[in-house]
């Protein structure tokens, strides 16, 4: 059994550590951006920066309820909520690792100090990235579509209502599956946690939730794009939406970008330059990165705040 105040030196020592490296990387990012895009016209009201602000503060808190939920929903966990906040920002950070896989493991260790099994806060973390993943490249595509084709707005609504259903529906009954052979491959076998199907309810309040988070971001990039001087459409909105869900699922699937970086960008150029111009895509994609690298050091600020205050 590990000593509980040798616990927390390590700990501390490993949130110094992610912080050191992580800001590194954010740096570097940062200041690339800003070489590239000196040159930009970018202009917001301080009402505009405070609302902003107050948007990406309610995207974190719901990030870190949503987390808390599905601890609560897939492994009978209840987290404190500042433990959550915690957990959420330091994951904002830590994609800036390469691997991808930094922010699930740093979820897991600091899940087993609150009781929690580690190998069951990563299992929740993969249904977690499931989820995000399913929904940036469904709405995504769904939104590029309807942006083109007006007239297909409601059929679409339909459509992505029936698969969301569909597919909540269908990870009700593949979960207690993959569950089974998850510890028959581990030799941990559980019966009685293999008998817990979670409801279709659940699944979709899930879902819910950050369907609520994109809704929040596609705000945030009317605002951006109102800086640029972007002339604000619904069509262009949902156009530029439904790239930037898309262009970071395809950032979170390439694990050798850190944060995406690069890959993000240029698929964000890729499927915006024909509606918004080379020019207005790429200023687009560049003060996106500058303004969601911003939020992650504030998230990141705050959960280290949170942090330190509990283990003190």
């Amino acid at each position: 059994m590990i000593d509980p105040k040798l616990q927390q030196t390590l700990l501390r020592a490993a949130v110094g550590v992610l912080v050191v490296v992580s800001l590194s990387g954010l740096g570097i990012a940062a200041l690339k951006n800003f070489e590239d895009g000196r040159d930009i016209a970018f202009e917001l009201s301080a009402p505009a920066w405070f609302f902003l602000l107050a948007i990406q503060a309610v995207v974190l808190v719901i990030a870190a309820y949503a987390w808390r939920f599905s601890l609560k929903a897939f492994a009978q966990f209840e987290m404190p909520f500042d433990s959550a906040l915690a957990q959420t920002g330091l994951m904002q950070l830590s994609k800036y690792i390469p691997g991808k896989v930094w922010g699930i493991l740093v979820k897991g260790w600091m899940s087993r100090s609150q009781g929690l099994p580690f190998k069951d806060s990563v299992r929740v973390s993969l249904v977690e990235q499931f989820v995000t993943m399913g929904l940036g490249l469904v709405g995504g595509l769904t939104l590029l579509v309807t942006a083109a084709q007006p007239a297909a707005l409601l059929p679409a609504v339909v459509f992505v209502a029936a698969l969301a259903s569909a597919g909540a529906v269908g990870f009700v009954h593949i979960y207690p599956f993959l569950l089974k052979h998850y510890h028959r491959f581990r030799g941990t076998a559980n019966p009685e946690e293999i008998t817990r199907i979670p409801r279709l309810t659940t699944v979709s309040f899930l879902v819910g939730q950050h369907i609520l988070i994109w809704c929040l971001v596609a705000s945030v990039i009317a605002v951006l794009l109102a800086g640029l001087g972007v002339d604000l459409e619904i069509e262009s909105l949902a156009t530029v939406t439904g790239a930037t869900m898309l262009s970071v699922t395809i950032g979170l699937i390439a694990f050798f970008a850190p944060g995406g970086i690069g890959i993000r960008e240029g698929s964000l150029i890729l499927l915006l330059s024909h509606s918004l111009g080379v020019e207005n895509a790429a200023m687009f994609a560049i003060c996106l990165r500058l303004w969601t690298t911003a939020y992650d050091v504030l998230a990141s600020a705050t959960a280290g705040i949170v942090l330190l205050k509990g283990l003190k």
